[in-house]
């Protein structure tokens, strides 16, 4: 199993190779993330607002909140925690 609360030097490579953010950067940030596997109860919420910041850089159109709710699928956590 993966140690997300301290993550290995392989890890964090991998993560920065997919991300392109560097180590230091990683390790640096890394405290502040909270790696619970679950969907917190205000996700929803929070992808109103961050998509109001990402259509504004995107020169687009704000989605609607039951658009962006239905970008959300908490089957695939339910089938992972299943046993």
């Amino acid at each position: 199993m993966i140690d997300f609360q301290t993550p290995s030097q392989s890890l964090l490579t991998r993560v920065a190779s997919a991300s392109g953010v560097a180590v230091d950067v990683l390790k640096a940030v890394w405290p502040v993330h909270n790696f619970t596997g679950t969907l917190p109860a205000d996700l929803l919420d929070v992808m109103v607002a961050e998509d109001q910041w990402v259509a504004k850089l995107d020169g687009r159109s704000v989605m609607q909140r039951p658009t962006i709710a239905s970008l959300i699928d908490s089957t695939v956590l339910a089938d992972a925690l299943k046993d």
